[in-house]
């Protein structure tokens, strides 16, 4: 009897999701088992009811595809979709907000440098405070003066010209109600400006303070070069935000 009421509880949770985590992968062969039991204690032990964690698979090398398959299989609240190869983070991200089936959807990288136990906080700034976005400010960032300085310019940019009055414009961790993220087309990288977008989209931002930690696993995926191209991509994401291209 027991089985069955389990059977029945986990087909339901499977169908109705209140809560879609969102993960993309690339070559994490060394972090996933540790990334979805991490995922699963925090979400469970919050008790925000019924979730699903959708982890997009962007053409792995390595053993990423089959662990997820094997997570997957153990545990169906976890679904894995494969891309046939690496269309990069942006494709991932646009694969796994189109097959988020919860109100909220939260974005987290699959490397671990943010913690899953702190996901519960970012779901409360919109289920507890009534906010549609709470994002993550990388408090104590462990990745470099480089990318801190980069980012501290973009965040100044974000200020001034995209009206994002946040200190960590280009955090990837955070919840949003997932009707802001329906209908719209992500080009270039555009999932590095998506505060952009959804303040235009008239979301109402909440920035709350995260841990952040250094990478144990695996090489990161970001590099100097990526970054120093970042602007003249932000000019152009400039412009067709304002031209209306994500109204």
């Amino acid at each position: 009897m027991t089985s069955s009421i389990q059977a029945l509880r986990t087909a339901e949770i499977v169908a109705k999701p209140m809560l879609s985590i969102c993960s993309p992968v690339y070559n994490e062969e060394g972090n996933l088992r540790e990334l979805t039991r991490r995922i699963t204690a925090a979400l469970d032990d919050a008790g925000l009811g019924p979730w699903e964690c959708i982890l997009v698979d962007d053409g792995s090398t390595d053993a990423s595809g089959r662990i997820l398959n094997e997570i997957c299989a153990a545990d169906p609240r976890f679904r894995a979709f494969h891309h046939d190869g690496n269309r990069g983070e942006r494709a991932a991200w646009h694969t796994a907000f189109r097959h988020a089936r919860g109100e909220v959807a939260c974005i987290i990288a699959a490397d671990l440098q943010s913690p899953p136990e702190e996901l519960p906080k970012l779901v409360g700034v919109i289920v507890d405070e009534g906010f549609d976005v709470g994002t993550g400010r990388r408090a104590q960032r462990k990745d470099g003066l480089f990318y801190f300085i980069a980012t501290w310019i973009l965040t100044q940019f974000s200020r001034i010209a995209w009206k994002v009055d946040v200190r960590d414009v280009s955090s990837s961790f955070f919840a949003v109600r997932t009707k802001f993220l329906q209908d719209h087309t992500l080009v270039e990288n555009d999932h590095r400006y998506i505060l952009a977008i959804l303040k235009r989209r008239g979301a109402s931002i909440k920035e709350i303070d995260t841990s952040h930690f250094a990478r144990l696993r695996g090489s990161s995926h970001y590099s100097r070069m990526k970054v120093l191209k970042a602007f003249p991509e932000v000019a152009r994401f400039t412009l067709r935000l304002y031209n209306g291209y994500y109204d």
